[in-house]
């Protein structure tokens, strides 16, 4: 080579020319050169077979356990109430129950009828049937806040799934999201409405109308100049109160406990029949896992020529 002669590539000057014959092979010596590593945190030894290795006692797995959310009492239990409160409420409620039952019903008896009048009429009456079925979902939701309203706590039922079930556990009933649209259970709806509903608002009008009739009588005769007033088959202008107080007084007390035994037994056939036509369960789960541990070691970790961690 001549002095003065540059051995490398002048484009790339790291690099030998092409042209210069290859570099001898390294040295054999140097294929088995370690290269230097950072120790690890721990180190692996091996397990003494005539020692004895520590095993950890026997522990079950622990099954996980359900936490369900448990609602709070309040002063709306009638557990809790007094007669005369719980009462008045029943009586508030046949009120308004006969008014859902005999509104209810003649809504939906108007609406299945359109709907199957104008059936022919380029199906028009599907889409009538459908603006039914979103009417029988309201007077369900309605429904269920008179269910509420005489309820315990315990036994709401709720109109959606609360927030809190993403973070507890909680089980009972809701009011059903399919009312709304073609399903088995909006035809079970509709159906109730149109009978059972009806029927129950009738009951309600007679549980309430039966301690309610004596007084009202006595109140007509006392501001009309009617000839015959008749209150549950009786002429109150033959009975009445300045005639023979003391027995109007015991008349009335029985016809007042006849009302409340049945406002007692209709309201709670009314619950039942909310509950079977127009709610569903559901539940949800939050699983709580206790600290798991094995029933023992693997056998290979125990075994002769086995590899152990120790720190």
């Amino acid at each position: 080579m001549k002095k003065g002669v540059s051995t490398s590539d002048a484009r790339y000057p790291a690099f030998p020319p092409a042209s210069a014959p290859p570099m001898p092979d390294a040295p054999h010596h140097m294929e088995a050169a370690e290269i230097p590593t950072a120790r690890p945190v721990y180190h692996y030894s091996q397990a003494n077979p005539q020692q004895p290795q520590y095993l950890p006692p026997h522990q079950p797995l622990l099954q996980p356990q359900p936490v369900m959310y448990q609602p709070p009492r309040h002063s709306g239990d009638y557990r809790q109430e007094g007669c005369c409160s719980m009462t008045v409420k029943l009586v508030v409620f046949h009120m308004l129950n006969a008014l859902l039952g005999i509104t209810g019903f003649s809504l939906v008896v108007t609406g299945v009828s359109l709907s199957f009048g104008l059936l022919p009429l380029c199906c028009f009456g599907i889409i009538v049937f459908r603006v039914v079925l979103y009417m029988v979902r309201f007077l369900a939701q309605l429904d269920v806040e008179l269910y509420n309203f005489i309820s315990p706590a315990e036994e709401h039922v709720y109109l959606s799934i609360p927030e809190r079930a993403v973070f507890v556990g909680m089980e009972g009933r809701r009011l059903s999201p399919s009312l709304s649209s073609f399903s088995p259970l909006a035809l079970m709806a509709t159906l109730y409405f149109l009978t059972i509903k009806f029927v129950m608002g009738i009951l309600s009008c007679v549980a309430v109308s039966v301690a309610l009739s004596l007084p009202s009588a006595e109140i007509i005769t006392r501001t009309t100049d009617l000839k015959d007033v008749y209150a549950m088959g009786i002429n109150v202008r033959q009975f009445d109160a300045e005639s023979d107080p003391v027995t109007f007084a015991l008349v009335w007390i029985c016809m007042l406990l006849i009302s409340v035994a049945l406002m007692h037994i209709v309201a709670r056939l009314s619950r039942s029949a909310t509950r079977f036509f127009c709610c569903e369960r559901f539940s949800t789960y939050r699983y709580v896992y206790g600290q798991q541990y094995p029933t023992a070691f693997p056998a290979a970790a125990t075994a002769y020529g086995a590899t152990t961690v120790t720190f």
